[in-house]
This record gives structure tokens, C-alpha cells and sequence, in this order.
């Protein structure tokens, strides 16, 4: 984040200003809910669906997963638990990362998070079949064609009958496996060879799980779409569907988020980590129809919904219906057991109770991977584990498959009666989003060329991007899209410059505010009438789509544009008001305007703030939400789960320590970026983290435990070096104030290390707090305290001004 000073009017020049009403010129909308009709997508559970459950199964799932752990089945787990789209449980366990090449325990570990990315194995074969009913339906690929048809070397050795839906089916006569890894030396020779095998049974009469038969799939959709497999998967599945953290692979960067898997000598590979397991997969560069796929329990719990809503999610269809129950149909019958087009059916060995529905389907993977989904009562299981690592000796992991599940079905009264529950949520309970309210009435842009600032979190309830959703809109002309730090699509790294682009979706050109320019220039703005700001933020001053948004105000004002702010909650609630206001002097495009860190406002209340007190001047109006409460949380909204809104914001706990331990940018102490958990892991090499954590936790802090331990960052502070310290464990967030968690983390690296704990970077904290008292009463050996103590008279005067511009009730 840059530095670039703005001078601002003074705070007591504010204090004057405070009395003042508001500004007439912010208006408000109507308001609006979601269609009805749209199937489901996932979101919180809301507490009338809780209450439909038997909550102690839910909770046993930690115990059993627990034992896994214990017995050394696996070291981590990720379980995604949802029915109807509501999300009842997800939690992660464990570690990702918790082995060396030797077998043995290394210094260091890499926790498991939800968001943890798994080598899927043989998961792959459900996109693989997904993309081959898609050329089914585009009339590229007949299930009932000779295979040669497409593949004419495949036609050969008996396999000249062979069909597409034989393969999907398991039952072509091909061997269930080769090693061709080691048998050909190059991926040409592999494919060759692969091709040319001959069966080892007659097609049609016995059904023998085949990886062969899935590499042969993958080598079918790129004969038939001309495209590359892990390119048609990404064009035609994974983004579609929003499926972010789903690819082959993955890039370096992913790598904090991804479960290891195993050390394998004999190909060459001290410790899998971030490349594919699979020997065969590896071979051919990473890509094939049988396994390779990395992905999430949440972009898995995307897929299986959209199976169950017939092929479709959040507006964005993948397959018609009729092809969906295709799928999903029993291909084989009793003789050959149940089995659909690349699904399993009715398998109690890891489906358990769901397999006596008659509407189960799921698959599993030779990782630890597994996945259920119930058409009876639109239920789906995921359990992700990394049962490979660090060897494929582990063992079995089916009881705990089978008990997840299990408990899942005594959860929701499965065991005994399949009646489904009541999903709706009360009236009132879940939050309406500004872009809903405005999609309601959209009268304020009709006729207008509009331009749009957002990001990836710039979606509505069903997960329906704005620009798409305006893009689409007959009465709107969205004309540009304008990108913030990180970029449109969110993909940049802190400080990052991002260039201008054209979206490929919409054809849009996508100008960057983090560039060039932070500020919308005239070029940008002509034959624009109206920009509208729609993004996510965190609730503190320096995260800086705030200042984008009053740059972009202050441009709309001078070039004569309207400006449309689309209200979302603050995740980490609208009630606390913490930390230092920044001084005369120190703003910057990290504290653009007087204010402390911990504000407490959404977007539309900042942006009434903006415009009046600091005359902008511009013709501004806030369309608000409809439901939100101040006190609430973003997990209390209902709305969608947490969508990352930069790459190291993985999650509303990443947010509530947040405010305070970000203050460590300016130091030599690292706040965990490069590792899955920022913000919350803070340290350096030179720290003792028993002593560390002793000194912390003596201060009696309310609502966070400071838990010893080590980390290795990948990359930013100490790359590749063991870095010891503590994880932030905040245990009640409505007591945690973070910021003064932030300067009692700094004041005890000050007093256990005034040797080797510096603030390197002076002016980039001293805007960080807004105010250098802060920095000069660390490097003086002040308390907390009286830090703290000499920031409160600002506060409470911010906080008198703030309270004319709030629009949503405390509860």
C-alpha cells in the first residue's frame, strides 16, 4: 500500500462540523429480496433450520474426526456439511502439512483451514464426465458411439465397439490400471500406449473400476472441443460456477492452502506438495480425465448443489436437467451393481445411511477424498483428508467416511424418517444486499451509461457478480468496470500495480485504479453518466477500497457524474469504535480521511461521511441494505459464505484480528502473510514463542488466547525461514478489541526484545495508525495503557460525528 500524503480538513475543524445536519444530497432506494424460485445456493444456516437438527450428531463428527486424527489415519480434514443449500457444518482439523520427506514430524506445520486445497484423485472423474455429458448435449459426443469414433488409434485390440458410455460406466473391459509412469518415456509414448492396450474382459459384461478408462475420457473432450482437458474444465465448469480454487496445477502461490500428500522415491519426489499424486497423472504432465484436479470443500459443495438443483447454480447452467437424471440414472442394474455416468449410487461403504434413499450419488479419491450428495433430501457430505500423507500406508479411511455421513443422517433425522425440514428462515432474518435492493428498482440508473467499481466480492445473494448482473439488465448500460487494489478479479498481492484489461465475459474494458492512476481519469469517465461502487470491505481504514471509493467520488463530483454506492454489511460489526483517528498530516491512500482504524460504519455510511464532511460534493446516493443490524456479524447476515476480498483475507477471522495485528506491516515482526492463516500467526525468528505467548496471555487480555507455535512463510517477511510466535485464537469476539491486542503484541516485542524488534518502516506505520504518538510511545517503552489513554479524546469526538451519518439500527 503506497503513502502518497493527502491533507485533509483538521479533527477540530470536524468536531465544528459534527453539529451540522446531513448533507441533503444522499438519497436512499427502495428495497428488494432474491427471486424465490431460484434453487438453492449455499449460505448460513439459518437458526430456524438449526433448530430442525439433532446438534449433538453435528457436534460428534468433531469427536470422530478427532480419533482419525489420533489414530494416525490422517494428520488433517476439512468437513462440509449442507442441506437445501444451508451450510449446517464446516470445519477444519488437523494439519495440511505436518511431515517430512523421512516420515518423521517436522519443526513446523501448516494448519488445515476450510479453504484448504486437496489433490482430489479420483474426484477428477466427476468433471471428467461432466465435461463429456456437455459435448453430449452440444451434439459433439454420442454416449453410445464406438470410442474410436472420436479417438481413432483407440479403435484396435478388441476395442473397436467399445462406447463413450461403457467407459462412464466402468464396464469397457479395460484393466483397472498401468504403469505406464514408468513403462514410456514421454507423455506422446504414454497416450500411445494407453490407446493401444487391448481388454482384459468383453465391453458390457463386467464392471471393473478402470483409471484407464477415465485417462481414455480425457483424451476424448479434447479430441471433441479441440481444447485442452484442464482448459475446457476451467472454461466450461470451473468458472462458470465461480470455482476459484478448483484447477490441475495449481500455481506456487496456491501452495499455503493446499494438503500435502506423500514422499514418493520412486518417482523421484521427496514430499508431494502442490503437484499431483497420482504416478500416471504426473506422467502426462499433471492433466488427465482420471485424476489430477486440486480443489476446496466449498467449490466441491458448489458442484454437488448444482447436481441436485438439476445443473444449474446461482443463474449459471452447466447441464440441462435431462442430462443431469441421466447422470444419475442406474446404467448397469442389479446384475453389475448401481452405478451412473461416472457417479457411484447407493454405496453404504462410504455413503452409509444415504445409500438406503434411493437418491445418493458420490464418488471418492485414493487421497482421502470423498463426496455424497442426496436428491431425496437435497443433503450433501464432504470429507477431504489427506490420508496419504505422508505415506499411502496410513491405512483405510472408510469407517470415517461411512460415520460422517452416518451422523450427518442422524442430524437431520434421516435414521428413522426421511421427511425434509422447513429451510426458510423467518422473515426479516436474512440481510438484503444493496445490489438486491437495487435490481429491485432499478430506476435510478435506467437510461444512464454506467460504470461499475468492484471486485470479486461484489455479488449478490445468489452469487451473481454485479457486473454480469448489470451487464444483463435491459434497462442498464454498463459501458466500463473500474478494479481496486488487488485487481477486478482479486488476484494481486498487497502494493501490487495492476494494468488496465478487457473483461472477457462481458467485452468491458476494465480500467485499474491501482495502476497508473488511483483516481478515475476524464478519459476513463467520457460517456459516462453515473459510477456505481459496489465491493466488500473489512471495516478498517487502511484496507483501501474505502479510499478507492472517495477518489472515485471526488472524480464523479469534478466531471459532473453521479455516484451510486450498493450497501454491504461491515463484517465485523458496526458497533465498536477502536483505535488512534488520523492526525492532520497523515493521510494517505491508507487512511484517506480523518478516522480511526476500527470505524464501525458499512460502505454507505462512509460515503455519506466523505461527501459531507470533507466537501466532495457529489451527487451521491447510498442505496442501503434491508435487515442489517449493527451488532451483527457477517456470519449472522445469511448471506453467501465469505468471499475472499483479497488474497490474504481468507476469512471473517482473518478480518477481526485484522485492526490489530496489520499494525505489524511496519515492523520486523511478520503477520503471517505467506502462510494460510495472516494476521492471526504474527512472529519472527528471533522470538520465543513460549515466552512470547507467556508475556500475552499475562496481560489478561478479554477474548483471545495467544497460542505458542512456529510457521515457515512462503513468501513476504522471512520466506522459507522458521519463524516462531503465536496464533491469535479469539474466543469471543464481542469482547476482543484487536487494535489493542495489535499494541500489546508491539509493546512486548519492544520489552522482550528492544535489541531485535524494530519499526523498519517509521512513516509507513505511523500511517498505518494515523497518528505517530502511537510509533513514539512503543520505541519509548510506554504501556499499553498510556498509549491507548492518549488516542481516547479524538475517539470519542470521531464518534459524536459519526453518529449523524449511520443509517442501521444497533440490533
Amino acid at each position: 500500500m503506497s503513502a502518497q500524503r493527502r491533507r485533509v480538513r483538521p479533527l477540530s475543524a470536524l468536531i465544528v462540523l459534527g453539529i451540522l445536519l446531513l448533507s441533503a444530497k444522499a438519497t436512499r432506494t427502495g428495497s428488494a429480496e432474491s427471486p424465490a424460485d431460484l434453487p438453492p445456493v449455499l449460505r448460513p444456516a439459518s437458526r430456524a433450520t438449526l433448530n430442525t437438527l439433532d446438534l449433538d450428531a453435528l457436534e460428534d463428527i468433531d469427536a470422530l474426526i478427532a480419533d482419525g486424527i489420533r489414530q494416525a489415519k490422517f494428520p488433517g480434514a476439512v468437513v462440509l456439511v449442507a442441506r437445501d443449500g444451508a451450510v449446517l457444518k464446516w470445519e477444519a482439523y488437523g494439519d495440511a502439512y505436518t511431515y517430512g520427506p523421512d516420515g518423521e514430524p517436522m519443526a513446523w506445520s501448516l494448519p488445515m483451514t476450510r479453504n484448504s486445497v486437496f489433490d482430489l484423485a479420483s474426484l477428477t472423474k466427476l468433471f471428467t464426465a461432466t465435461a463429456v455429458m456437455q459435448l453430449v448435449e452440444r451434439g459433439k459426443v454420442d454416449l453410445d458411439a464406438p470410442v474410436a469414433t472420436y479417438l481413432p488409434t483407440f479403435g484396435s485390440r478388441g476395442k473397436e465397439e467399445v462406447t463413450v458410455r461403457q467407459l462412464l460406466t466402468h464396464t469397457s473391459g479395460l484393466p483397472a490400471w498401468a504403469p505406464f509412469y514408468k513403462d514410456q518415456p514421454d507423455p506422446e509414448a504414454r497416450i500411445r500406449s494407453l490407446l493401444e492396450a487391448g481388454l482384459e474382459s468383453d465391453p458390457g459384461t463386467k464392471y471393473v473400476y478402470s483409471d484407464l478408462g477415465f485417462v481414455t475420457l480425457g483424451l476424448l473432450v479434447e479430441a471433441a472441443s479441440g481444447q485442452p482437458l484442464d482448459r475446457y474444465v476451467a472454461e466450461h465448469i470451473a468458472e462458470p460456477l465461480g470455482l476459484r480454487q478448483t484447477r490441475y496445477n495449481p500455481p506456487s502461490e496456491w501452495r499455503p492452502w493446499i494438503a500435502a500428500t506423500e514422499a514418493q522415491p520412486w518417482t523421484g519426489r521427496p514430499m508431494i506438495w502442490g503437484e499431483v499424486h497420482d504416478e500416471n497423472a504426473w506422467s502426462l504432465s499433471g492433466v488427465s480425465g482420471h485424476a489430477g484436479l486440486f480443489s476446496s470443500a466449498r467449490d466441491l459443495a458448489v458442484f454437488l448443489q448444482t447436481l441436485l438443483n438439476g445443473g444449474t447454480y446461482a443463474g449459471r447452467r452447466i447441464l440441462q436437467p435431462a442430462t443431469v437424471e441421466e447422470m444419475l440414472r442406474d446404467q448397469l442394474g442389479s446384475e453389475l451393481g448401481p452405478h451412473g455416468l461416472g457417479w457411484e449410487l447407493s454405496e453404504p461403504w462410504y455413503m452409509g445411511a444415504f445409500a438406503d434413499t434411493g437418491g445418493a450419488f458420490g464418488h471418492t479419491g485414493y487421497t482421502g477424498t470423498s463426496v455424497v450428495a442426496d436428491r431425496s433430501t437435497g443433503t450433501l457430505v464432504i470429507v477431504l483428508t489427506n490420508r496419504v500423507h505422508p505415506t499411502r500406508e496410513n491405512g483405510s479411511i472408510n469407517p470415517w467416511r461411512r460415520g460422517v455421513a452416518d451422523l450427518v443422517a442422524r442430524a437431520a433425522g434421516l435414521i428413522g424418517s426421511l421427511r425434509r425440514p422447513q429451510e426458510e428462515a423467518p422473515e426479516g432474518e436474512i440481510v438484503t444486499l444493496g445490489i438486491d435492493v437495487l435490481l429491485e428498482d432499478p430506476s435510478i440508473l435506467k437510461g444512464k451509461r454506467v460504470g461499475v467499481i468492484t471486485n470479486p466480492t461484489g455479488i449478490n445473494r445468489v452469487f451473481r457478480s454485479v457486473v454480469d448482473l448489470l451487464h444483463e439488465h435491459p434497462d442498464i448500460d454498463l459501458a466500463a468496470v473500474f478494479g481496486p487494489e488487488h485487481g477486478f478479479r482479486g488476484a494481486e498481492q498487497a502494493g501490487a500495480r495492476v494494468g488496465d484489461q478487457t473483461d472477457p465475459v462481458t467485452g468491458l474494458p476494465v480500467y485499474s485504479l491501482y495502476g497508473e492512476t488511483r483516481k478515475p481519469t476524464a478519459e476513463m469517465l467520457e460517456g459516462l453518466d453515473v459510477l456505481v461502487f459496489d465491493i466488500q470491505d473489512v471495516g478498517v481504514h487502511f484496507y483501501t477500497y474505502v479510499s478507492t471509493m472517495a477518489y472515485a467520488m471526488e472524480a464523479a463530483a469534478e466531471h459532473g457524474l453521479e455516484f451510486v454506492v450498493l450497501d454491504r454489511p461491515n463484517p465485523i460489526g458496526g458497533l465498536d469504535v477502536q483505535g488512534p483517528v488520523i492526525q492532520e498530516g497523515y493521510t494517505s491512500f491508507i487512511g484517506v480521511y480523518p478516522m480511526p482504524i476500527r470505524h464501525g460504519m458499512t460502505v454507505g455510511e462512509l460515503a455519506w461521511y466523505f461527501n459531507d464532511a470533507f466537501d466532495i460534493d457529489a451527487e451521491l446516493t447510498v442505496v442501503p441494505m434491508k435487515s442489517w443490524r449493527r451488532g451483527e456479524w457477517y456470519d449472522q447476515t445469511g448471506l453467501p459464505t465469505w468471499v475472499m476480498p483479497s488474497p490474504n483475507m481468507p476469512t471473517l477471522d482473518t478480518a477481526i484480528v485484522y485492526p490489530g495485528t496489520a499494525l505489524l506491516e511496519g515492523t520486523n515482526l511478520s503477520e503471517g502473510r505467506g502462510t494460510t492463516r495472516p494476521f492471526e500467526l504474527i512472529g519472527a525468528p528471533f522470538v520465543d514463542a513460549e515466552a512470547f505467548a507467556r508475556y500475552l496471555n499475562g496481560r489478561g487480555l478479554p477474548g483471545v488466547v495467544f497460542r505458542p507455535t512456529s510457521f515457515t512463510p512462503t513468501f513476504s517477511k522471512y520466506p522459507g525461514e522458521v519463524v516462531h510466535g503465536v496464533q491469535l485464537h479469539v474466543t469471543d469476539r464481542d469482547r476482543f478489541d484487536p487494535v489493542r491486542a495489535g499494541i500489546e503484541i508491539l509493546v512486548a516485542a519492544r520489552r522482550l526484545y528492544p535489541d531485535r524488534f524494530q519499526i523498519d518502516r517509521p512513516e509507513h506505520f505511523d500511517l498505518l495508525t494515523g497518528d505517530p504518538s502511537v510509533r513514539l510511545g512503543i520505541e519509548n517503552g510506554a504501556s499499553a495503557d498510556i498509549i491507548e489513554a492518549a488516542w481516547q479524546r479524538d475517539l470519542e469526538a470521531f464518534k459524536q460525528i459519526r453518529d449523524r451519518y449511520l443509517i442501521y439500527q444497533d440490533r
